[in-house]
């Protein structure tokens, strides 16, 4: 996770974390869903 970098972040708490943010609707209706790059190009 963003500034804890000690454990592994499973894809069940990202997507519950992207849930309880009303996110995950959105993610999974980009092209790659959670395997989507943000960024600059």
């Amino acid at each position: 996770a963003y500034g804890d970098n000690t454990r592994e972040v499973s894809t069940d708490e990202i997507i519950e974390a992207a849930r309880q943010a009303n996110a995950h609707d959105f993610i999974s209706a980009l092209p790659d869903g959670y395997e989507t790059l943000a960024g600059a190009s």
